[in-house]
Order: structure tokens, then sequence, then C-alpha cells
């Protein structure tokens, strides 16, 4: 059932605002207190318009029984016409929901007859003879004997997780389900079955979790969340543009501004001035390298462009292999087609002149040819093109080739250059604006003639300026400087590899986006609390620190002296909440130690110690052998001037440091100890607990809860008075007569006592 619902006009960071304001805070308080659940997702539309403001904003909140929370799902529908409101849906579901999906016809590899499979293609392949040009008939034959001998099915509804065991309970669910959706055995039944279902659908997190990296990128773990939790939001769709145009803006970016044919000299490569060693690149392939190279594919992964998955190339037999073999060494030994375009002869010339290996550039002016793609966009395909220069998007070898050809780019006079593959950094530093505005003129000068001459497109309307000063006089004044006709803009807060830069290098805008982008992660963490398969504290501070940790500390040994540090502390407060189940009183030491996380300051001072040692140490490090000018403020001072070379590992650093803090700055650090909560990279004895009894256990420790003594002081509660007649403060409900007693030292291991007393309490407090 509905609990709340209306507009309460109040801002948090747990709704979309960028800060808290009282009222947010007594939202939030009121939340706890009443044991309500927040229905909110970040990715949804604003709910309120303000026509004022010209700015959205998320006043209207719903709010439900904690029981309901995993089941309740909100939608933010169009808005109303002459109403500044949007409609809001919040609609109750079964514990467990089917994710559809299209029909499209998929093959069921667990009942392929190998077999047979194997047995067709080798009595037609001796037909096919072994040369590239035969490639489509070889695919052809593979997928045609695979649709005799592979079933093909699509199941268009399906629940992750579900095992054959918990069919039948699933079934005795939805009988009750239908008969009264809110009674006590539908609710029980549910309970039984999310746990079965949960137990499959943690182990999928987990294994998220530890194989990927999500410092950047959170896009991989919010469709895990959909996939798993049954959330059918859907991302808006773009309906203006279509394949076709952006494949022909692909090949218009291609394009070189100047059309100029070879010259004679130019093409005559002297080969014979680079010697040519014999090179593995010249051997054909052998039987037991094409057997290394299929033993090397992974099964499950998608098909390529023609539509062959691995799983068949895998079961091809002696015949079809050895045709396989033949086609491959024929393919990668006659190379003698023609360049595409001037770029890659470019690039490949540098290559050669770099490595001196004919062979390895005849291998890579192959990969180069012919490239042929399409675009796939809104569930439409555009037509082929034909793509003759640049590099193929995506693969690993295009970065690499990417600063081959661009490493002789010129380092203009009185600058310094950064560059990460194709971002381009151009620093100067001189006295007043006006004797900076002719060094950088001069500077792109240099560029665009190099750039004309590598047949590369600059993009100045992308390219941004911006200066750096303490003078607030001149804090609006802006350089007035031109690239091939176009003037410049000047851009106050321009970001240069993930990092929002400002004129008195503060840093204020980048962290208050980087607390955004925390709080919005923490959505996640709130997602996995309040699902079965997620609530595991394990894997909340594993996601914890893949998401939210790593977002926070990006590029932080630049930022870490700023005074706007306490943005990101802040956010990464609430995931620690989160982790630990307190709530927002309890001191904040103990929230890190409980979660078996250092405390931010402590975690950016010791990356920057290892940013430090690496400058040092690692001559491929861009600052390595680099002096930083004194600076006057220590908060604009580089971390070459501020911190030491880390000696240890970064762990065993950590450990040391905030234990030196734990008992200099907190006065209750010994009390805190003997409860269990210590400064160590691990979380405290009890995780192992269900996340009622964790979170439960955890606030006991704390002494910080709902409890009516606390209840009444935030006005939440008439009455402080326990069931047994004495006031129910925290240290009071671990002596209560009416429930298991425990002393404050068992909650340290914990003790049989202290997990009976946590769950005797865990639905009160």
């Amino acid at each position: 059932m509905l609990d709340s619902i209306g507009d309460f006009n109040a801002h948090g960071t747990s709704w979309g605002y960028k800060e808290n304001n009282q009222d947010g805070d007594a939202v939030e308080t009121w939340l706890e207190s009443k044991h309500l659940t927040l229905i909110h997702d970040a990715k949804l539309p604003k709910s309120f318009h303000s026509a004022r403001w010209k700015q959205g904003y998320n006043p209207d909140l719903v709010c439900v029984s904690s029981e309901l929370a995993s089941r309740a799902v909100k939608e933010v529908l169009d808005p109303i016409p002459h109403s500044q409101h949007r409609p809001i849906t919040i609609t109750i579901r079964s514990v467990l929901q089917a994710t559809t999906v299209p029909f499209r016809r998929r093959f069921n590899l667990r009942k392929a007859d190998w077999l047979l499979y194997q047995q067709e293609i080798e009595d037609s392949i001796p037909s096919i003879p072994p040369h590239p040009n035969s490639y489509t008939t070889f695919t052809d034959l593979l997928k045609r004997s695979a649709r005799r001998h592979i079933p093909r099915g699509c199941q268009t509804e399906y629940i992750p997780g579900l095992s054959e065991t918990s069919s039948d309970l699933l079934q005795a669910y939805h009988t009750a389900y239908h008969e009264d959706p809110f009674s006590s055995t539908t609710t029980e039944l549910g309970e039984i079955l999310l746990n079965k279902v949960g137990e499959d659908r943690r182990q999928v997190w987990k294994e998220l979790i530890e194989n990927t990296n999500m410092t950047n990128n959170s896009r991989k773990a919010w469709a895990t969340i959909r996939r798993l939790g049954a959330d059918h939001t859907t991302p808006p769709t773009l309906t203006t543009v279509t394949a076709n145009s952006v494949a022909a803006q692909l090949v218009l970016n291609g394009r070189s501004q100047t059309r100029r044919r070879p010259t004679g000299e130019y093409r005559r490569t002297a080969v014979s001035d680079h010697p040519q060693p014999a090179s593995a690149l010249t051997k054909p392939f052998d039987p037991e390298e094409l057997e290394a190279a299929l033993c090397l594919l992974k099964p499950g992964k998608a098909a390529g462009i023609d539509d062959v998955l691995a799983e068949m190339i895998q079961h091809l037999g002696p015949k079809a292999k050895s045709w396989l073999l033949e086609m491959l060494n024929s393919s990668f030994i006659d190379l003698t087609a023609a360049y595409d375009t001037v770029q890659h002869r470019a690039m490949i010339r540098k290559l050669l002149d770099m490595t001196g290996d004919l062979d390895l550039c005849q291998v890579i002016k192959s990969l180069l040819n012919n490239r042929r793609f399409f675009v796939q966009l809104n569930d439409k395909k555009s037509k082929w093109k034909a793509q003759k220069n640049g590099l193929p998007q995506g693969s690993v070898l295009a970065p690499l080739l990417f600063n081959i050809y661009t490493n002789d780019q010129p380092l203009p006079p009185q600058c310094r250059r950064f560059i990460y593959a194709d971002d381009l950094c151009i620093t100067t530093q001189q006295e007043s604006f006006h004797k900076i505005e002719p060094v950088l003129e001069s500077a792109l000068q240099e560029m665009s003639t190099y750039y004309n001459n590598n047949h590369l497109k600059p993009n100045p309307s992308k390219t941004q300026l911006c200066s750096f000063h303490l003078k607030n006089r001149d804090a609006g004044k802006e350089l007035n400087i031109s690239w091939d006709g176009h003037k410049l803009l000047n851009h106050p807060h321009p970001v240069y590899l993930g990092v929002t830069l400002d004129r008195t290098l503060s840093f204020k805008t980048h962290l208050q986006n980087t607390k955004a982008k925390v709080n919005t992660r923490n959505n996640i963490l709130r997602k996995l609390v309040n699902s079965k398969w997620g609530a595991d504290p394990p894997t909340i501070r594993a996601t914890a620190l893949a998401l939210c940790f790593s977002t926070a500390e990006y590029a932080c040994s630049s930022w870490s002296r700023s005074h706007h540090t306490k943005l990101v502390d802040t956010a990464l407060n609430d995931t620690c909440r989160i982790i630990t189940g307190c709530i927002k009183t309890t001191p904040v030491p103990c929230l890190y130690a409980l979660a078996g996380i250092a405390p931010p300051h402590t975690r950016r001072s010791i990356v920057a110690r290892d940013e430090r040692r690496a400058q040092e140490s690692d001559m491929r490090h861009p600052l390595y052998g680099h002096t930083a000018p004194p600076s006057r403020l220590k908060s604009r001072a580089s971390f070459l001037h501020t911190v030491p070379p880390l000696q240890s590992t970064k762990e065993t650093a950590r450990t040391n440091i905030w234990r030196v803090e734990w008992h200099q700055l907190n006065t209750r650090a010994q009390e805190w100890m003997e409860r269990g909560i210590t400064p160590t990279e691990c979380l405290a004895s009890g995780h192992d607990l269900p996340w009622p009894t964790w979170k439960t256990l955890n606030r006991l420790r704390v002494e910080q809860g709902r409890c009516k003594a606390l209840l009444k002081t935030w006005n939440y509660h008439t009455e402080d008075t326990c069931g047994c007649g004495a006031v129910q403060t925290m240290s009071h409900l671990l002596e209560c007569d009416d429930a298991p007693q425990c002393s404050p030292q068992d909650l340290a291991e914990p003790t049989p006592s202290a997990v009976s007393c946590a769950r005797y309490w865990q639905n009160d407090i």
C-alpha cells in the first residue's frame, strides 16, 4: 500500500538536488523514524519545471513502507498542458517480474549436434577454393549447416536467476498474489521466493563488480540492475537523426581538406634504406598456431559482422581447419594492393621509418584497406559505406597508430604541450595578457601547418581558451586569439581529460560535478540495499569502491589540496551510511571504520604520494624530471611540493596513517574499539549476517538509531519510555528486560547474545 505522496518542497541530494536544506534534513529524519523508503530514480525526468527559473526540480516525493520498496516502480509521465508539474504513477508489482525481449532467433548451442554439423562441412569444404574471395561462401556453408543441426528459438520472457526448484514456488506465489497481493501469505511466499532467486542474482552482481572497471562509466552497472531487478525504465530515443545521416557524416569527417596526388619521390619510398631482417610475419601460419588461436576464442561472445559464432569455428573438422589455414596464409602474404588514401600512405611511411619492418607495415596496411561500415541507430541500419581513411574505432591498435602518426608534432617556442591520444593542450606562462596572445597565435599557426601537411583536420569550434590567474580585477578579461580565421571561444571552465578547470585553480566546479556524480551512483547502492539479491554487506562495499570511491578519487592528486574537497567528502559520507545502514547522526569516523574504508582525505593523500613516486622513478611519467615552480598559496601548490614519495604499499600506508589519526582526533576511540569499531580496511565483524541484522548491529555499536528517546529529541515521538517502563535509550536496548540482553563488548565479535539482541530490535530501530 502507498504510505505518503505529495509536494514536500524540500531540497535533498537523495532526490536530485545539489545540496540539502533544513527541510530536506527533516524529511530524511522523518523517513527514518517512520520506516519509510523514498522511491526515486535519478534517470527519470524532473517532476516539476519552473517557468520562472527555467530549470527542473523534484519537489514531488513518493515514500512507501520498507517492505514494499523493492516492488514499487515510479514513472514520470509527459507534462500536462498549462501545468508545471508532471504526473507521477506508482506501480506495486509482484516480487518477481519477467524480463521481456524482442523476438529474435538465437542458436541454442547446448542442444547442438556438433558431429553432424562437422560432418556436413567436411563433405562440402573441398569444393570451395581456399582464397579470400571465397570467404563469404565459406561462412554461408557454416551458417547453413548450423541452421540444420543447431536448434534456434527465442524466449521472449524470462526471469533472471529463476531455477527449476523455485519455479513451483513462483507458481504458488502467483496464485496467492492474484487472490490478495497484500496478504500475509503472499508476503511470506514472496520473501521465500526472493531469497532463493536472490542467491543467483547476487553471484551475477559480484562477478560484474570483480571483473568490470567502472571508474569512468556506470552504464553497465545500471543495465545489470535493470536486468536483475526487472526495472522497465526506458531511456529517451533520438528521432531527428537517422542512421544514414550519421554514416554520411562519418565519411565526410574522414575526407582530407587537400587532395594532393603523391609525387614520384613520395611514391618511391626507399625501402632499400631499411634493411629487412627475417621477420615472423613473412612465415606462413602452421597448424599449431591455428589450434592455439582457436583455443583462445571465448565461447559465449557475440558473433562478428559475418554472423559466425566462436563455437562454430571451434567445432570445425580437420578438412575445414586446413582450408581455413590456407585461406589465412594467402590473405596475409599477398599484400600488394595500392594504398587507399594519402593519410594511410603517410602513416605507413612513418611506421616504416620508425620500425624498418616492411612486413609489419604491409600487415598494418591490409588492416586499413577496403574498410566498410554501417551505422545502427534506434534499431535501424544505414547503407554500407566505404571508409578510405582514418583508423578503426574501438580497436586496441587505433590509439597506438594515431600516436605514431602524430608523434612528430612540433613544440612551439615558449610553450609546453600535454598530449593524450587526440587530446592536445598547449600552455604558456607570461606576465600579461598582451604577451600571451602572440605566443599562442604563433603556436596555433605552427600547428595548422603541421596538420595541413599531415592531412589532419583541427576543429577550432571545439577548441577552448582559458587563462589562469588570481587577479580578481581581470576576472572577466578574455584572450583575443584566432585560429584559421575562427575566433576561439574563452571558456571559464574547460574540461581536460575529465577534470574541470577554473581561473583560480580552486577546482570548485569540478568538485561540485564530482559530488553530483557520486550522489547519482549512491542511488545504485540504495537500489541494491532495497533488493533481496543485492543487500549483502560485502557486495555493497565492493560496489561502493568500484562506483563511488573510484569516481570521487579520479585525478585527486591534482585537486586534493583544494578547500572545496568537503563537497566530495559529504557525498562519500552518504556512501558509507548506505554500506553500514547507519543514520545521519552517526559520527563520521565510525562510518568509515564500520565500512572498512579509509577516510577520503587519507586515501587522496596516498594517491598523491604514489603519483609523486611515479613522477620521480618512472621515465614514462609525463612530469618525469619536472621541477614545479614555487607557489605562494598552499591550496594551489603541486603535489610535487606537498607530499613525499610513497615508500610502502598503498594499503599499508593508508592503514598506518588512519590508525594514527584515529587515536589523535577521536576522544572516544578506545570506547569505539571495544564495541568492534576499529580503523582497518575490512568490514566490521558480523558482515556475514543478513542485512537487517547487520544494520541494527551497527546502530547499536554507535548508539545512534530510532530509539524512543532520540525520536522524542527530534520531535517525532511524544513518549520516550520503553515497554518495560524505563527510558528507551540506545544503551537501554542492550539491557532491556523484555529482550535478549548483551554487553557493549559482546557487540564487537559479535556473540550469539548480541546477534539475538540485534534481531529482536531490527524492526524498531
